[in-house]
């Protein structure tokens, strides 16, 4: 790479507003210099980015307003905006190669001048100059500031400087709630930023509506919320959350049949909630089987295209229904299943990670279970169709059970697994559920029932 590309800016700058990393390393080794003068509008955007005194990501906005009259800047952040969120690693692989092309060119031409000089001073200088700066570019590297090391005594001023900026971006803090009393009183709110969950669960018991659950209850606290539907289509997820929403029946909803007034009150109250930001966005793909951990990524950034952010919660429903998208051996054998879901529950912490803060959820069939109609047995990590490992990404694992006296009444007991970082004073209990409603969980009839408990 002789000089920068506009592609290739348009690519690396969107990465400066998402990465603090990549944003330290161009302030500290993109030179202005670097770009060439027909791109004139990314030397402006460049000088804005080194010039900037906040140690937090740059903002779109703010740059915008300094070029507000400036024609070319606006388009150039449109085209960085609209840019695709690509591989960090591949994007700094052919920065560092740049920079150290640059530097030899650089250091070429002053050892020619150098050496041209008839004095013997300036030999000797240029023979000096050459094997001592030839030798820092062979050993440049640009993963030196990105190795992602931290240091516990060098760093830790600047980590706690962070930490303090970070707190005040509440936004960025918030837990993202299960919807479910006991489990958002263990976590002190729900998911952390950056984590996974995973429900386990039999056949035919509502994993879909768990997960449903959590995803409309986010909904309506405004989190921004993304639903891929694995299995059963769109529309009948879509169908799904409106029956949740609107406490009708699935066949109301499946033929719309509301009466003018019903149908009034509900038109009001969902232009209300599309007034305030709350949305929820369903995505499934054509063919049952199809998907893979990569077009997950690519389903990600195309949210994030339209809606200028990141999900703060992704549903997968569900995570059996994945490939990998990175090992045609264990996507395509059957023999590898086991191996298949864990290296998918490890790529879901990956995009959590890339994304952060978005966290995920998603669930997984139970294995043969026998005593699953047994009020004193409950599922585990060990009763998962692939093995007791795949949790080990997950931070937040659950079981639901439910014998068929349980399910008549309308009654149900949760398994808490796993909870990474929290100290368990209970790991089962009970809950009243709202399947007739289409709710996983039946907030007023539970918290009724633990009343009567406590009365007793």
């Amino acid at each position: 790479m002789n000089k920068f590309s506009s592609d290739f800016l348009n690519e690396l700058f969107r990465l400066v507003f998402l990465k603090k990393d990549i944003y330290e390393v161009v302030k500290n080794h993109v030179k202005y210099e670097y770009i060439p003068t027909e791109l004139r509008s990314y030397k402006k955007i460049l000088k804005s980015l080194i010039n900037t005194t906040t140690k937090s990501l740059p903002s779109f906005g703010v740059i915008s307003q300094q070029y507000i009259d400036d024609i070319d800047v606006q388009e150039a952040l449109t085209s960085i905006r609209s840019a695709d969120v690509v591989d960090k690693d591949e994007i700094l692989s052919q920065l560092e190669s740049f920079i150290k092309n640059q530097r030899f060119k650089i250091l070429n031409q002053r050892i020619v001048d150098l050496y041209s000089d008839q004095r013997d001073d300036r030999k000797d200088e240029a023979m000096r100059l050459s094997a001592e700066e030839s030798q820092d570019i062979v050993n440049f590297s640009l993963k030196s500031d990105n190795s992602g090391f931290l240091r516990l005594y060098r760093d830790f001023d600047s980590q706690m400087k962070d930490r303090r900026e970070e707190a005040n971006k509440v936004e960025e803090h918030e837990k993202i709630p299960f919807g479910i009393d006991k489990l958002d009183d263990i976590t002190a709110g729900g998911i952390d930023s950056g984590d996974i969950a995973l429900w386990i669960m039999r056949s035919g018991v509502g994993k879909s509506t768990t997960l449903k659950w959590t995803g409309m209850y986010n909904c309506r606290l405004g989190k921004d919320v993304l639903h891929i539907q694995l299995e059963g289509g769109k529309q009948e997820a879509y169908d799904k959350y409106a029956q949740m929403w609107t406490k009708s029946s699935y066949s109301d909803v499946k033929k719309g049949d509301f009466t003018p007034e019903e149908f009034k009150k509900l038109e009001e109250y969902a232009e209300r909630m599309n007034s305030r930001g709350r949305e929820l966005f369903i995505y499934s793909f054509d063919k049952f089987g199809e998907a893979s951990m990569t077009d997950i990524r690519g389903l990600i950034l195309d949210y994030h295209n339209i809606n200028g952010k990141f999900p703060d919660l992704v549903i997968i429903d569900s995570l059996d229904l994945l490939s990998t998208g990175v090992n045609k051996k264990i996507d395509n054998d059957p023999n590898y299943k086991k191996e298949k879901m864990d290296k998918v529950a490890q790529l879901m912490k990956d995009l959590c990670t890339e994304f952060y803060p978005m966290r995920m959820l998603t669930a997984t069939q139970a294995s043969d279970f026998n005593g699953w109609n047994d009020p004193d047995q409950y599922l585990t990590r060990s009763n998962t169709e692939g093995n007791r490992t795949l949790v080990k990404p997950f931070s937040y694992v659950m079981t639901f059970n439910s014998t068929r006296e349980e399910t008549k009444n309308n009654l149900g007991r949760v398994f808490i697994d796993k909870f990474r970082n929290y100290k368990l004073k209970l790991d089962l209990f009970k809950i009243k559920t709202g399947y007739d409603k289409g709710a996983f969980y039946d907030r007023k009839a539970t918290l009724e029932m633990y009343k009567k408990s406590e009365n007793l």
